[in-house]
């Protein structure tokens, strides 16, 4: 099985930034809330992602439902994206993946691995499919190649993603 390193395509302009103000309280809750949105130029469009990343893991309805087909024990929280100069609302989730010890040992010892050097452990991955790695320097959310597939045949596609290696 392969594993890819999947985050917000970062060649699209114009992509509207959450302004979320208080992490804290965000999973407090299970309502639904509203997170205004802002973009970079206010004349052109405002391009909604699947998958945004803010100080937390936001995305799509599409995206979240075929997430939870592969992958549960899956934090979400609904909310309302929106910006209020353009009359725009989209429905989005914040997800909390299920965070997982699953470097290779060889990488977890070293304290000042990049992204380029991460290795997993497919023994300690087991069955998860959508996954966040328990890393000391950064947050990396992992899909593996059947939920890529299933995301590109769903016409999802405006994310980056990079295979990992995995041993």
């Amino acid at each position: 099985m392969k594993y890819y390193l999947i985050s917000q395509d970062k060649r699209v302009k114009n992509v509207v930034v959450p302004q979320i103000k208080n992490l804290k309280d965000i999973w407090k809750s299970d309502a639904p809330f509203f997170i205004p949105v802002k973009v970079g130029k206010l004349g052109g469009y405002p391009y909604f992602l699947p998958l945004l990343e803010a100080s937390v893991y936001i995305v799509s309805d599409k995206m979240k439902k075929l997430f939870e087909i592969y992958q549960n024990k899956t934090l979400y929280r609904p909310c309302a994206l929106g910006m209020l100069e353009t009359k725009t609302i989209k429905v989005y989730w914040l997800m909390q993946p299920r965070i997982i010890d699953c470097l290779a040992d060889r990488i977890r010892d070293n304290i000042l691995y990049s992204v380029q050097d991460i290795v997993l452990c497919r023994a300690k991955i087991g069955y998860n499919k959508v996954f966040q790695i328990d890393t000391k320097v950064g947050s990396y959310l992992v899909i593996d190649e059947e939920v890529l597939e299933s995301l590109l045949r769903s016409d999802i596609t405006a994310f980056e993603w990079s295979e990992l290696q995995a041993e």
